[in-house]
């Protein structure tokens, strides 16, 4: 309440001083009335400046962010480190079946009794390959080939031939050539085969009448057929199967050396060409010819038949018998040529000799001035009855000749 101003002597008084400021607190802040969502209706539509004890001044929206972070500091620790999440054990998506892992040489080696490492071997022995002429005339591979495409009736065909071998649970440490020799063994008891003979000393796995074979270009497909191709391969002395099944580029090639029974295949081949023996050929399935006979032409009828694998003609009646059975002749012939040659040298040796004897007794008898007796002719019809002939069949008979002098000359066969 204000007096009334009087002016004195002095001037104007001056106003009273203002009442001291408060915060403003509504109505309805102070009733606690709230809406719907629980906010105080008072504190709708603008700031309002609360009077709680210990905010003095601060909006609502500011004391609340206080009460969080006061939370916050006594429930937390002090100065948190994020540590790094360690990340387990990868785990493989659901996805479809997976193939099959490949085949691998470890599936054919089994250990037996004692840890003694065991394998089963199955040795093909290839025939040897015809000369240069042969297989040019017929087409033939000029080395061996590793039939994939034919390989059961290939395999086939060597065991009738009694060119296929097992041996079940071999050591690994086995030497390739007691393998190579024991088979040579077992084939001799069928076939005539040459050991190599040659005036330089030749290590014993020379000796052999059989040569390793080996797979060229780690036995990758190649060439107008697309086979894989084999070559001869050296081995030493003291060389095992383990060797062979660890040598994966040559030898022990997976999806070309492990059989179905999870045995490891290898291949050999006969040196000498032609290789003789007495089969029958129906029964070998390499020609029409049921009866046993000698035949060296074995290696041509197995070339042609298969020859590279891809264009293989297994029909049997296709081979043309006339031509493969004429050059067997050949060979026959020969031989006999040899014969008939030998047989003519042994003749014609024993007939200089005697035509020798006969000159010198001539000259005996003319120096002692005696006739030409009966004796003399008798001896040398004695003579002349040894000496070698060559019979119709071109073979070497000891037969009686006409008596001969000095100036007949030998005959020609």
């Amino acid at each position: 309440m204000y007096r009334n101003s009087q002016t004195s002597p002095e001037g104007p008084s001056l106003p009273p001083p203002p009442p001291s400021c408060r915060p403003y607190t509504s109505m309805q802040a102070s009733t606690g009335a709230t809406d719907g969502y629980g906010q105080l209706v008072g504190l709708q539509g603008c700031s309002r400046v609360t009077t709680a004890p210990g905010f003095p001044g601060l909006t609502a929206i500011q004391r609340t962010n206080h009460t969080c972070l006061d939370h916050a500091s006594q429930s937390l620790p002090q100065n948190p480190r994020r540590e790094k999440k360690l990340r387990g054990k990868a785990v493989r998506p659901p996805a479809l079946a997976r193939r099959d892992r490949g085949l691998s040489i470890e599936d054919c080696i089994n250990v037996a009794t004692g840890g003694v490492e065991v394998v089963s071997i199955d040795v093909l022995v290839y025939l040897p390959l015809p000369p240069r002429a042969i297989i040019n005339h017929y087409r033939l591979p000029n080395q061996p080939v590793f039939y994939e495409i034919n390989k059961d009736t290939f395999q086939m065909v060597l065991n009738a031939l009694g060119l296929s071998h097992q041996y079940p649970n071999l050591p690994i440490s086995t030497t390739v050539f007691d393998l190579l020799s024991d088979i040579t063994t077992k084939l001799r008891e069928r076939y005539n085969l040459r050991s190599v003979s040659s005036s330089i000393p030749l290590s014993p796995q020379e000796h052999l009448p059989l040569q390793l074979l080996g797979f060229s270009n780690h036995g990758r497909s190649n060439g107008s057929y697309g086979t894989s191709k084999l070559r001869l391969m050296p081995y030493e002395r003291n060389m095992t199967i383990r060797d062979l099944l660890s040598s994966n580029s040559t030898f022990a090639i997976p999806r070309l050396v492990i059989t179905r029974e999870n045995h490891f295949q290898l291949h050999t081949i006969i040196r000498n060409y032609p290789l003789e023996a007495n089969v029958n050929l129906a029964q070998t399935y390499l020609g029409m010819d049921d009866s046993i006979h000698p035949h060296r032409c074995l290696s041509k009828r197995l070339y042609i038949m298969f020859c590279h694998d891809s264009d293989a003609n297994l029909n049997v009646a296709a081979l043309d018998e006339e031509e493969i059975e004429e050059s067997c002749d050949e060979l026959n012939d020969s031989d006999d040529d040899d014969e008939v040659i030998l047989a003519f040298i042994l003749q014609l040796f024993f007939y200089h000799k005697l035509s020798f004897v006969q000159d010198t007794r001539v000259i005996a008898q003319s120096l002692i001035a005696e006739p030409e007796s009966d004796n003399h002719v008798s001896s040398t019809s004695d003579v002349s009855q040894s000496i070698p002939s060559i019979s119709s069949e071109n073979g070497i008979s000891l037969s009686p000749t006409r008596e001969s002098n000095s100036t007949s000359t030998p005959p020609v066969c």
